[in-house]
């Protein structure tokens, strides 16, 4: 039997998608390049191999999200876990960067643990904050000079990047 798991993602024809399967019997996570056909093995089982996979088809399919969240990590290690769910948040087409401002909100995210829900960033004076569990309860973590990031401001971060480049 295998498993599916897919993960949508923006592309400029819209037809692009992360579609891991995982293979039982041969305990390997498989990923077809939509744009090729061609087929990539990642033998084993577990998150680690999930994530493998997950992260190589983000870099065969925008290269240049890949590289910013790389980037990112590279320069903040810490946030490694919340820059990824942020890079998933915005390629599953979660974050709304509002036209114009409401008060201090500039995008609503959509949040995971709740399908019906949204958190709201806010700009106040310059710090981006989130009204998220993670954010509030300063569970989310730390850069070194004290701002705090949670996937959904990493994911908000992450769109403006892509903006910034058209």
């Amino acid at each position: 039997m295998n498993r599916k798991h897919q993960f949508p993602t923006p592309s400029p024809t819209g037809d692009k998608m992360i579609d891991l399967n995982f293979d039982r019997k041969n305990k390997a996570y498989q990923w077809t390049d939509p744009t090729t056909g061609e087929i990539f093995n990642f033998p084993g089982s577990g998150p680690a191999v999930k994530s493998e996979a997950w992260r190589f088809a983000i870099s065969m399919l925008d290269p240049d999200i890949y590289q910013t969240a790389v980037s990112l990590i590279d320069r903040f290690p810490t946030l490694e876990r919340v820059v990824w769910r942020g890079v998933e948040r915005l390629l599953n087409g979660d974050v709304e960067i509002l036209a114009a401002p409401v008060g201090d909100v500039v995008a609503m995210v959509a949040s995971q643990s709740d399908v019906y829900g949204r958190h709201a960033i806010k700009n106040e004076d310059g710090y981006i904050t989130c009204d998220c569990y993670a954010f509030v309860n300063m569970e989310a973590p730390l850069t070194p000079n004290g701002r705090r990031v949670c996937s959904h401001i990493a994911a908000y971060r992450l769109a403006l990047t892509r903006e910034e480049r058209f």
